[in-house]
């Protein structure tokens, strides 16, 4: 099986006539999307000779269908799963803040317990640079970190800005920025967020936090 991400504009989704109005809100409803333009536009795209001398995704079913490859169509390709699907990464999402401390009900006696956010609840992820799953990692090693230190004895006011300052590293993490904002060795990559972000020192944590 073969799995494609790609990122055309509104333009050329309207060219291609994936949209059928552009003016339409929200852009992507169902409603508004061409399904049969859709899957033919996906199909010209896999078609392209990336390659030279390396045969393209439907020469390659077609030669499936000629040695009698089962439920195969015309070109010999068929969806994995409920076909091409369209998403909006125009605006993408982030929290202000990734630890908040839940207060207990008055006269408790309860102390406050903190609450964090990691992956895709603390920053909406962009697929074509495969950043979600990084993120995901990231943020559970610095939430992991924060909780660590507040279990410790810190004050909430420390272990807000222990996250804080890793929340700030990793929101600047990208395809093109992951050498000036991530150290080079992952062996050495620990809870403690200094072990892993460039311009961060110790931040609060214990040098002798683990994976």
């Amino acid at each position: 099986s073969y799995y494609f991400v790609m990122t055309p504009t509104k333009k050329c989704l309207a060219a291609t006539g994936v949209l059928r109005d552009v003016a339409h809100r929200p852009l992507l409803a169902k409603e508004n999307v061409n399904k049969a333009a859709l899957e033919a536009f996906c199909r010209k795209v896999v078609s392209f000779q990336f390659k030279e001398g390396e045969p393209t995704l439907q020469q390659v079913g077609r030669e499936a269908v000629a040695g009698g490859a089962p439920g195969a169509e015309v070109d010999g390709l068929v969806w994995a799963d409920r076909g091409p699907q369209l998403f909006d990464f125009s605006k993408l999402r982030r929290a202000s803040d990734g630890v908040v401390f839940l207060k207990p009900p008055a006269g408790s006696g309860a102390e406050a317990l903190p609450f964090l956010l990691a992956g895709d609840t603390l920053l909406e992820p962009f697929w074509p640079e495969g950043l979600g799953i990084v993120r995901g990692f990231l943020s559970s090693l610095d939430a992991c970190s924060a909780l660590s230190l507040w279990s410790s004895g810190a004050e909430e006011a420390e272990v807000r800005e222990h996250h804080a300052l890793a929340f700030a590293q990793l929101k600047t993490l990208g395809a093109r920025t992951r050498g000036s904002v991530m150290k080079t060795d992952e062996s050495k990559y620990a809870l403690d967020p200094s072990t892993r972000y460039r311009t961060l020192g110790n931040t609060g944590g214990s040098p002798t936090h683990s994976p």
